[in-house]
C-alpha cells in the first residue's frame, strides 16, 4: 500500500481560440468560442518516492505572449509552489512528460548565475521517443530537453514501461506523437495523468 499523496499544481491559464486551434466552420456550435485552459501539473508522494508529473511553465518560450489574457497575473512558478508544499526539487525523483509542449517541459531548467541547470538535479526524466526531435531543437529545447539529456537525467520510453510502485507509463493518442500517461494504482484506486 502506497497511500499516495496527489498535489495538483496550477500555473496559469491559457487563452486558446478554438477557430485557431480547430479550423472550425462557421457553422460550427464551437466557432468564435474561447477557451481558458489551465496549465496543470501533478506531485505525488509515495512512500519513499516523489514524482512530478510535467514541468509545467505559464510562460514557456513566450507562449504566454501568444495565448495569455492581457492584465493577467498568473500563480507562481513550478519551482515556487512545490517549496510551498513542503517539496523540494532536489528531493524530486521522477519526472514524467506527458507530451513534447513547451508549456509541460518549460520549467525543467532553473538559471543559476547567467547558467541553466536542471531544475530536478536527481530525478530521472521520462519522456516518449517519438517526442524526442534534437534535430529540431530550439533555444527553449537546447535548455530544458537537451539540458537533462546532457547531464544524463533522460529516459527515452516506447510503448509502456513499469516503474514500479503501481506507477505504468503507456504511449496513447494525444495532442504528439509521443504523448504518454502515467497510471497510479494505489490502494486499489486507479488513477491517470493525461
Amino acid at each position: 500500500m502506497n497511500d499516495a499523496v496527489i498535489t495538483p499544481i496550477n500555473v496559469g491559464k491559457l487563452r486558446f481560440d478554438f477557430n485557431d486551434v480547430y479550423r472550425l466552420r462557421r457553422d460550427s456550435a464551437y466557432y468564435g468560442h474561447i477557451a481558458h485552459v489551465p496549465i496543470f501539473g501533478y506531485h505525488i508522494q509515495l512512500a519513499g518516492r516523489s514524482v512530478l508529473v510535467d514541468a509545467v511553465a505559464y510562460n514557456a518560450d513566450g507562449l504566454s505572449e501568444v495565448c495569455g489574457t492581457p492584465d493577467y497575473q498568473p500563480p507562481p512558478t513550478l519551482c515556487e509552489q512545490l517549496r510551498a508544499h513542503g517539496i523540494e526539487p532536489a528531493a524530486i525523483g521522477d519526472v514524467i512528460l506527458t507530451h513534447a509542449h513547451a508549456d509541460h517541459y518549460g520549467a525543467l531548467s532553473i538559471e543559476i548565475d547567467g547558467t541553466f541547470q536542471p531544475a530536478f538535479p536527481n530525478a530521472r526524466h521520462y519522456l516518449n521517443r517519438a517526442d524526442w526531435h534534437p534535430f529540431s531543437f530550439g533555444s527553449l529545447e537546447e535548455r530544458t530537453l537537451q539540458l537533462v539529456h546532457q547531464h544524463g537525467l533522460l529516459l527515452l520510453v516506447d510503448d509502456i514501461e513499469e516503474l514500479d510502485d503501481g506507477l505504468t507509463l503507456f504511449s496513447v493518442s494525444g495532442e504528439t506523437q509521443g504523448h504518454q500517461i502515467l497510471r497510479l494504482v494505489d490502494q486499489g484506486r486507479h488513477f491517470y495523468f493525461a
